[in-house]
């Protein structure tokens, strides 16, 4: 379990594919998203309130919007909280928000730079 690997390790990467094998459509898009929530962000996020330093980073591996049925170049999604994090504007984890945010990587290992400083 998420909470196990947290109590385990001092980082914990998981990642899961929504799109492999799977049909690209809203409904289908939605599940995943719930589900992942429910097994993995919403029991890290409950396991390390408790803790007092700690990072946590969600996001996605492509920007994939439902109107497209292949994957594009863009801005993906990203949430980070915890120790040390100023919050922004945003209170919702989307594609919209994702375009509008000040805060952006070119290249994804940015994003591991900015999440680990």
């Amino acid at each position: 379990s998420i909470e196990s690997a947290i109590d385990e390790h001092d980082f914990v990467f998981v990642y899961f594919p929504w799109t492999e094998g799977r049909k690209i459509d809203l409904k289908l898009k939605i599940k995943f998203i719930e589900d992942f929530d429910t097994t993995v962000v919403g029991p890290a996020v409950k396991k390390l309130e408790n803790e007092g330093n700690h990072r946590i980073c969600v996001t996605g591996d492509l920007f994939w919007p439902l109107t497209k049925k292949m994957p594009m170049h863009g801005d993906v999604p990203f949430l980070v909280q915890g120790s040390g994090v100023e919050a922004d504007e945003f209170l919702r984890f989307n594609e919209r928000n994702a375009l509008q945010s000040k805060l952006v990587f070119q290249e994804g290992h940015q994003l591991m730079g900015y999440f680990l400083k």
